[in-house]
């Protein structure tokens, strides 16, 4: 049934991936289904009975999953949603606000409509100050707790000590033992001390990246590293500490965890190692390699990011746009051809396979040598998301164009054909 509704997509017929999904949901009520449905009513002009899919899908999950968001995500596209109005739509619902998982093993809580506010505020929007208070809202916890203890240092013989840090939150605690390091680590520190979430400090971080302000985003992403593991955020901190040319730390951070994923490959069994363990990694060295000029080694680390990448999860930023971005950016800051043409080719693939998501269609906007090409993608884009962030980087022309495209043939998603749509497959 998977499969029958994924080759419907790359076909251009979204009534028979309609058909095989809701098949798949009825038979299975698969979690990654349920998602899909949303996400194909949506982009079909049947949002109403979407958001009945989601509100349903809520009540009925013992752990509220992730997966039903990201349907959520491709609705407020559609609606033109702005972040004013999710905080409008998550107060509507108690289910809304107080949805969270576990976070595997973890005794941690993965505080789902903060994450949603900022997995939808960063991703192909403009950067946002208010973005961290909106998130503030939903904090289901007291306000964090970090301290510190002292404990023998490992690696120094007797009487030697380190810092160790953990988190308290919701009552319980966590440490962190694999934090990147980062200039703040090291200097003397309160014992106890109120913190924000994660989700916030992240949200203040990664809008400064997006403002383009690199000192502030380094200064505000080694504040959050100090508390929490930056993850899946740790390339974008690495950009900004390339940009002021501060990152030599990361080097020696990352080749410290190296050892242990050459212990996993050496004994890698078939199925027994979780998709994309060192995909946050990979696109961190991409990154770091590009800023020393070395862009061979750096589209190899992104094509193995590509090739080896994890699903969204509990992740709050979805990784096939992390590496198309990534690339974007790395063009942006380079001008080496190869970036653009790497970002460009994935984008086309992922309007084929994936044509709800919008940030695609605008890089291929941007990239594509055929006129009219550009003007489909970007008719198919603001179809689907009137308010990106990519939309304003356009040509007016182009913009403009493309109104008139969708105005007299419809959205060309809508309307596609896998015969029809260049380099495609």
């Amino acid at each position: 049934m998977q499969s029958g509704a994924r080759m419907a997509l790359i076909d251009g017929d979204l009534e028979s991936a309609l058909e095989w999904t809701a098949a798949r949901v009825r038979r299975y009520g698969s979690k990654y289904a349920i998602r899909d449905l949303q996400q194909i009513l949506h982009i079909t002009g049947r949002s109403d009975f979407a958001w009945s899919v989601f509100d349903q899908g809520l009540s009925n999950s013992k752990r509220y999953d992730s997966q039903l968001w990201s349907g959520a995500l491709v609705g407020h596209r559609v609606a033109s949603a702005t972040t004013a109005d999710l905080v409008k739509w998550i107060e509507a619902s108690e289910l809304r606000r107080k949805s969270f998982i576990r976070r595997g093993d973890s005794l941690a809580s993965i505080q789902l409509a903060q994450r949603y506010l900022l997995l939808s505020g960063i991703t192909d929007r403009a950067p946002s100050t208010e973005l961290s208070d909106a998130i503030e809202k939903f904090r289901l916890d007291r306000p964090a707790t970090y301290f510190f203890m002292q404990e023998p240092d490992p690696e120094q013989p007797p009487p030697a000590l380190r810092w160790r840090g953990w988190v308290l939150e919701d009552g319980r605690t966590f440490s962190h033992d694999d934090m990147i390091p980062t200039p703040a680590h090291g200097q003397k520190a309160k014992s106890r001390e109120l913190i924000d979430s994660r989700y916030e400090m992240i949200a203040d971080a990664m809008s400064a990246f997006l403002a383009g302000d690199h000192e502030k985003s380094f200064e505000l992403f080694n504040e959050t590293a100090y508390y929490y593991n930056l993850e899946e955020f740790l390339a974008y901190y690495a950009f900004s500490a390339s940009a002021i040319g501060n990152a030599d730390h990361l080097s020696a951070a990352l080749a410290a965890r190296e050892p242990a994923f050459q212990e996993i490959e050496n004994n890698v069994e078939l199925g027994s190692v979780e998709l994309g363990y060192r995909f946050n990694e990979d696109l961190t060295y991409a990154v770091l390699e590009s800023s020393k000029g070395r862009h061979e080694a750096a589209l190899k680390y992104l094509k193995q990011a590509l090739n080896n990448r994890p699903y969204i999860e509990d992740r709050a930023i979805y990784p096939y746009y992390q590496i198309a971005d990534m690339a974007d950016r790395m063009f942006e800051n380079t001008g080496v051809r190869e970036y653009r043409e790497f970002s460009l080719d994935l984008a086309r693939r992922h309007t084929v396979v994936l044509p709800m998501y919008s940030w695609a269609y605008f890089i291929v906007a941007k990239y594509s040598d055929t006129e009219v090409e550009r003007i489909k993608a970007t008719a198919s884009g603001l179809a689907l998301d009137p308010l990106s962030f990519r939309a304003t980087k356009l040509p007016k022309e182009l913009v403009e164009d493309a109104k008139a495209y969708r105005a007299k043939h419809g959205a060309p998603y809508k309307n596609r054909n896998a015969g029809s749509e260049p380099a495609s497959t």
